[in-house]
C-alpha cells in the first residue's frame, strides 16, 4: 500500500496515525500539487500489476479489492469501476453513485468512449482497480489539469483500446465530491492513495 500525502494540513496527525504502519506500507510526503501529481506518484512507485485509487474522504468495503479483481480475470478487462454509496453532507446521501449520474445505463458492462464522452457512463476514481501498465500507455494523469483529469485519462484509455467495464456492485462510500466525478475535490491538501 501507498500512501501519498499531498500537503495535507493534516500531516502530524496522519503521520501519528501511520508510524505504526510505516513497516507495511510506502509513505510518500509532498508539497500540494493537486490530484494528478499525487496520484503519479503512487503509480510510478507501485510495482504491483494492479493499482486502486482511494481518496482521503472515500471509504472501500472489506471485499472490494478481492471482488474488483475478480471481476477484471473474469471480464479479461483492463479496467473496472464498482458503485459507491453518497454520504458525508453530499446531496444525494443514502443514495448510490451509479444511480444518481447513471440510472438508465445497464447494470454491468463494458464502458466505452462515446459512453464516457455522452455522459452515459461515468466512474469514481476511488470505485475503480485498473491495470497498472495501461495507465502508463497513455501517460498517467495529465499534471497540467487541475479538473477532470480522471475523466481525461479514462478517455485516453477508451481510446486507446484498453477494456473498461463497471458494475453496480456496491464496493465503496464516497464522501464530499462524490457528486462531483470530474471535479476536483475543492479540499485544499488531501491525502490521495495508490495501492
Amino acid at each position: 500500500m501507498i500512501v501519498i500525502n499531498d500537503g495535507s494540513p493534516d500531516t502530524a496527525e496522519l503521520e501519528r496515525v501511520l508510524e505504526t504502519y510505516l513497516h507495511r506500507i510506502t509513505y510518500l510526503k509532498q508539497e500540494n500539487l493537486g490530484a494528478s501529481a499525487a496520484r503519479n506518484a503512487g503509480l510510478r512507485k507501485a510495482r504491483g500489476e494492479f493499482v486502486a485509487f482511494l481518496d482521503a474522504d472515500d471509504v472501500w468495503l472489506p471485499s472490494y479489492l478481492r471482488d474488483q479483481l475478480a471481476f477484471i480475470e473474469q471480464q479479461g478487462c483492463d479496467m473496472v469501476c464498482a458503485d459507491a454509496m453518497h454520504f458525508g453532507g453530499s446531496p444525494f446521501d443514502g443514495r448510490t453513485y451509479m444511480d444518481v449520474l447513471m440510472a438508465d445505463a445497464p447494470s454491468n458492462g463494458e464502458v466505452t468512449f462515446k459512453g464516457l464522452i455522452s455522459g452515459k457512463q461515468s466512474l469514481i476514481t476511488s470505485g475503480l482497480v485498473a491495470r497498472r501498465e495501461a495507465i502508463f500507455k497513455v501517460g498517467l494523469f495529465d499534471e497540467a489539469l487541475r479538473n477532470s483529469q480522471d475523466f481525461d485519462l479514462w478517455l485516453r484509455l477508451a481510446r486507446n483500446g484498453s477494456r473498461l467495464a463497471y458494475q453496480r456492485k456496491l464496493l465503496a462510500s464516497g464522501g464530499r465530491g462524490c457528486d462531483r466525478p470530474h471535479a476536483k475535490r475543492t479540499e485544499s491538501g488531501r491525502g490521495k492513495g495508490a495501492a
